[in-house]
């Protein structure tokens, strides 16, 4: 067949396939169809999530490889230590290396019979009240008076400054019995120390009851009784529906000391406390707080909602507060924010009352603490159980000075003991049980003690409620925990105050 009038002569044969200008190939002379749409997009899609993969890969070997040449060089630095791991509250290893079982434990809390349900608290609403206080700390309260002139103005209105020393202790007509304990052991050690007796407004409702509490004075420790709802305090609370915990913000508030020792009622001093005041630990931090028997549970909302990470450290045990109030304002404020009325008490109550809260506020306020590196140890006494067998029961939770010495007794349990069973010669707290310390190769790399609620002589210890004597009591167990069976040895009360159980039952129960 003759070729077509007009048609030139191809360039290429037809079995060449050349590719066109758009990039198609030509087969059989015609251009290839062009991908479509939707699967150059899937192409683009996949191409670009490989290549993320791949970076993602290299960054996560990277900082692998960073993070072990950091600790094999801290190891090194430190004679072969081990260090765990970084500290989560963003503390420098290099500086500082703690020892955590695990980033955060469940709990250790014998009291939690059952697994906590803290379903009740969704994750918008512990995030809307974080936003809240920390935008009141951040923008409200540096607008508020400071703290020099707060003192003044309770001067104004006819109450003491916020100067000196002093004691502050919170209960009402109905604890006269334990206050007058309290008082009459720091009269006999020779404190000089000013008091503050707080109640709430409806707990001395006369003359009597404010007349009672004043005639707790002794010669050289003046008592002074004050009530949160005074109208001349700067910051006030009303008691509402709870059950009065909340009395230690506002009265450390506006109590007339800057340097206050605060005790719960029943917490009795072994020895004369004064000198807390002078310790360096104190001097350094300008504050002072004990550990508590138990830990945290790791779905606790307070951690979302004061911001911090879940660390395994002991909670905070708020029957005696050693507090330098002007270097500690912040926090002290933050407290008050976050417990200033019955609708936000009511809103945490996941927490054990408030005595955590000062732990969470002085950490999100970045306020310096030293917090005692000593175990609370039950106190208590020994008698045969029903088989004849010795059986302790802890009724006091001994808290220790920096230097390790017994120097609190809070008597929380003693309040409900069966007085029956005890006499002068048998008193309800003559033993401490305590744990014996670990050997030096047992104990894992931890922070300076002072510096956190946790150190390396801990490892392994729990306590519990128990039932012994017809009583509830408190008891430390020696079963394996983070790989640890401790050993328990028992000391006599009477090497650190002779005749204290002896006093303490005559003056409670005689």
């Amino acid at each position: 067949m003759g070729k077509p009038k007009g048609a030139s002569t191809p360039l290429v044969s037809r079995k060449a396939v050349p590719i066109d200008t758009e990039g198609g190939q030509l087969e059989k002379g015609r251009p290839k169809p062009k991908p479509s749409r939707p699967f150059y997009r899937r192409y683009c899609a996949i191409t670009g999530f490989t290549c993320f993969l791949l970076f993602c890969l290299w960054s996560y070997a990277w900082d692998e490889f960073r993070f072990k040449e950091k600790i094999t060089s801290l190891v090194r630095s430190r004679g072969g230590e081990d260090v765990r791991r970084l500290d989560p509250m963003g503390v420098d290893a290099e500086k500082e290396p703690v020892y955590l079982s695990g980033p955060c434990k469940p709990s250790n809390n014998k009291l939690q019979l059952h697994e906590p349900k803290f379903e009740d608290w969704t994750d918008d609403d512990i995030d809307a009240h974080r936003r809240d206080w920390q935008q009141w700390i951040t923008q409200d309260f540096p607008r508020r008076p400071s703290y020099e002139e707060l003192s003044r103005r309770l001067a104004q209105n006819g109450l003491p400054a916020m100067e000196g020393r002093g004691i502050v202790i919170y209960g009402s007509r109905a604890n006269l019995k334990w206050m007058n304990t309290t008082i009459s052991f720091l009269h006999s050690y020779g404190t000089r120390l000013p008091i503050e007796i707080w109640s709430f407004a409806n707990e001395v409702s006369g003359s009597g009851d404010r007349a009672a509490l004043e005639g707790l004075s002794r010669p050289g420790i003046p008592v002074r009784v004050r009530t949160v709802e005074d109208e001349g305090n700067i910051f006030r609370m009303t008691r509402g529906r709870s059950n009065g915990w909340h009395i230690k913000v506002p009265a450390l508030l506006n109590c007339g000391f800057r340097e206050v020792l605060a005790l719960d009622m029943d917490n009795v001093p072994i020895v004369d406390p004064t000198f807390l005041f002078d310790s360096p630990e104190f001097r350094k931090k300008g504050a002072m707080f004990w550990p508590d028997y138990w830990k945290t549970h790791s779905q606790n909302p307070v951690w979302r909602w004061m911001g911090a990470p879940c660390v395994d450290e002991w909670e905070q045990e708020s029957g005696m507060i050693l507090i330098d109030k002007e270097r500690s304002w912040k926090a002290l404020n933050l407290l008050w924010y976050i417990e200033r009325d019955d609708a936000i008490r009511k809103w945490h109550e996941f927490l054990h009352g408030d005595k955590d809260l000062y732990r969470f506020a002085f950490r999100a306020t970045e306020t310096p603490v030293y917090w005692v590196p000593h175990l609370v140890t039950p106190g208590g006494f020994v008698a045969p159980d029903d088989q004849g067998n010795p059986r302790f029961c802890g009724l006091c939770m001994v808290q220790h000075a920096p230097s390790g010495n017994p120097i609190f007794a809070h008597c929380n349990l003693l309040k409900y003991a069966n007085h029956r069973l005890f006499n002068a010669t048998h008193p309800p707290l003559s033993v401490i049980k305590r744990y014996k310390p670990l050997p030096a190769e047992w104990l894992p790399v931890g922070p300076e003690l002072g510096t956190r609620m946790m150190w390396g002589d801990t490892r392994g210890a729990h306590a519990g409620l128990i039932s012994a004597h017809g009583m509830t009591c408190v008891d430390i167990f020696t079963d394996k925990m983070d790989g640890v069976e401790r050993q328990i040895e028992m000391d006599s009360l009477e090497k650190f105050n002779p005749a204290f159980g002896e006093r303490l039952y005559g003056m409670v129960f005689g």
